[in-house]
C-alpha cells in the first residue's frame, strides 16, 4: 500500500502527482526481491518551509532539502487489519524539486 499525503497544491495537480508517484513506487517495489506481499510506504509532499522544519527536528539540520527518507523496516497491522511490512516514510519538497529542475533544465516530473 502506498499512502500519499499532500501539504500543498490544488486538486488537479494532486491527481497527476498521486498517479505519477504511485506508478513510480510500484515499479520500484516490483523490482525488490521481496516475499512480503503487503508493503507499506508513506509519501508526504510538502513545501520548503515544512521540510526544513522536519529536517531540523529529526536530523538537526536547519536547512531546506529536496527529499528526506525515514526507514522503518517493521511489520505492523494497519487500519484494514492486514499485516504490512512498513518500509518507511518519504518526505518531498515539491517547491525544492521544482526550483532544482528549473536550474538543472529538467522537466519537473523527470527530476521528481
Amino acid at each position: 500500500m502506498i499512502d500519499i499525503n499532500f501539504d500543498c497544491l490544488g486538486n488537479s495537480k494532486k491527481i497527476q502527482l498521486n498517479s505519477f508517484i504511485k506508478d513510480s513506487l510500484n515499479k520500484i517495489l516490483d523490482e525488490i526481491d521481496n516475499n512480503k506481499k503487503n508493503i507499506y510506504v508513506s509519501v508526504f509532499l510538502t513545501n520548503n518551509k515544512k521540510i526544513k522544519e522536519i529536517n531540523k527536528k529529526y536530523r538537526s539540520i536547519n536547512k531546506v532539502t529536496n527529499v528526506l527518507s525515514f526507514t522503518q523496516n517493521d511489520e505492523r497491522m494497519l487500519g484494514d487489519s492486514k499485516i504490512y511490512f512498513i518500509l518507511g516514510d518519504i518526505v518531498i519538497s515539491l517547491e525544492k524539486i521544482f526550483s532544482e529542475a528549473k536550474i538543472q533544465k529538467k522537466r519537473f516530473l523527470d527530476h521528481l
